[in-house]
């Protein structure tokens, strides 16, 4: 998960994703509610993108 946040640019998850990312992680149903640009798009994704980065398989 650090890969993708680092490739997004991100320095530090703030609190609302360290809270949510577990579940989400763990394949549970989430829902977050926070205000506008606390970060929730990115709570949700990262978990997503890392998901499949971690699945893909090498070409051949």
């Amino acid at each position: 998960m650090k890969s993708v946040v680092s490739a997004a640019g991100i320095d530090e998850l703030n609190p609302v994703q360290t809270n949510a990312m577990p579940s989400i992680m763990a394949g549970k149903n989430v829902l977050i509610a926070a205000p506008t640009g606390s970060g929730k798009t990115e709570a949700a994704m990262i978990p997503v993108l890392t998901s499949y980065l971690k699945s893909r398989s090498e070409g051949i």
